[in-house]
Formats: C-alpha cells, structure tokens, sequence
C-alpha cells in the first residue's frame, strides 16, 4: 500500500508539469487561431477597402437579417412576435434590469466612511515613476490582439518587437 502511494506522490509533480505544457501550447494554438480568423475577417477589407460596392451590401443586409430579432419567450411561455410587443417587452426588461430600488438618497453622506485614507508609504508609491520592468510586464500580460492603443497597435506588436520599441 506504502508503494503505491509513494508511486502516486511521484507521479504527481510530472503530471503537474505536463499539464502546464499542455496548457501553454494550447493558449499559444489558440492565439494562433485567433490571428488567422483576424486576418481572414480582414482580407476583404484589404481587397475591397472602403469601396461602395455590392459585396459590401450585401453583406450589410445579411448582417441586419442575421441580427434581428424576430421573436421572444416570456416568463410565462409564450412567444411574442409582434413588433410592438417585441420593443415593449425588451424595454420593460431592461427598465426593470436597471431600475434602482433606493427612492431616497442623502447626498450629504461622509465619504471618509467609504473610502479609508491613504497611508504615507501608499501615496509614497503612487507618486514614484513606473518603472519600465513594471511597463514590461503589464505589455505582457495583455491579450496579443487586446486593447489596442491610441496608435491602433494591439499588444502582440509591442511584444513582438519589444527588443526594438521596450527601451
């Protein structure tokens, strides 16, 4: 009995370090499969660009049939599919999703009570420069095709160039 479970607690670490290969090589498939889906939306846009042709039409008007919505369940079962209905239900959804069950509000409410004081070594902390070590590993935590920048880069171009554009 001792050598099997000697033989279990062994095994252990091997399996844990063949779950994290696995587990790596499928995020890197993964973003793989997601840079080729990208890059197929895009090629007809970088054939065609901003022409005002039939293609672009008519993918227009399938996108607008794709997305209607044409009919809806109740709590109750019942299916509406009368376009009045269908827009009145929906904002009765969303009004009562939204709706703030708090009537009265005193606005005059203490706000140290919400929001406790910053000690002298936090706000020390918030007011040191970023170090680019933190820069680095912020740009690489980040999705590959995430978030793109005021420069319309995504992250992974940062990431792939970082020996050229991380100092």
């Amino acid at each position: 009995m001792s050598t099997n479970t000697n033989l279990a607690h062994t095994a252990i670490p091997f399996l844990d370090n063949i779950e994290v290969d696995l587990s790596n090589e499928l995020e890197q498939i993964l973003d793989r499969e997601q840079m080729l889906w990208l890059q197929k939306s895009r090629e007809n846009w970088i054939v065609e660009r901003d022409r005002n042709t039939k293609y672009f039409h008519i993918k227009t008007i399938i996108r607008r049939r794709r997305n209607k919505i044409l009919k809806l369940r109740q709590k109750n079962g019942d299916w509406i599919e009368e376009q009045g209905y269908l827009r009145d239900h929906i904002c009765n959804y969303y009004k009562s999703l939204f709706k703030e069950n708090i009537t009265n509000r005193d606005y005059r409410i203490n706000t140290n009570t919400w929001y406790p004081e910053l000690n002298g070594a936090v706000i020390q902390q918030l007011r040191n420069f970023v170090s680019s070590e933190e820069v680095e590993t912020a740009i690489f935590a980040m999705g590959s095709l995430k978030a793109p920048g005021e420069d319309g880069l995504p992250a992974g171009f940062y990431k792939d160039n970082w020996s050229i554009v991380g100092a």
